[in-house]
């Protein structure tokens, strides 16, 4: 005997995050599991399949970058900016390809809604 916990379509929008009119639209394209006709009228999602999905989206979300969350990756780039500062004021030589090996700033303080100072 299979049991299964059922979520119904309230319970699935609550735990993705996403509105139901994405999950529908995600199903149509085969991005999300379809859900199971439980009567004529009724619609609901094994817990183990949602679940899954939000697994392999945390997954591919992390992908590469496992090692820090965002914050701490933006306090780590903001940190940088006044080392950089000198880097962007001097002439640097292009790498091999041509290109100018000069990154990017973020301002971090900006980017969390601080106020500087």
């Amino acid at each position: 005997m299979v049991s299964e916990k059922m979520l119904p379509i309230s319970a699935v929008i609550e735990t993705t995050g996403l509105s139901r009119s994405m999950i529908y639209a995600m199903i149509a394209r085969s991005e999300f599991p379809p859900g199971v006709r439980m009567t004529e009228r009724r619609v609901a999602w094994p817990a183990s399949e949602v679940q899954a999905y939000i697994g392999s989206r945390i997954a591919a979300a992390r992908g590469e970058r496992r090692h820090a969350p965002i914050v701490q990756t933006l306090e780590t780039a903001a940190q940088g900016q006044q080392d950089d500062a000198h880097d962007r004021a001097s002439a640097r030589p292009l790498n091999d390809e041509g290109e100018s090996s000069l990154r990017p700033t973020i301002d971090i303080d900006r980017l969390l809604g601080r106020k500087p100072g």
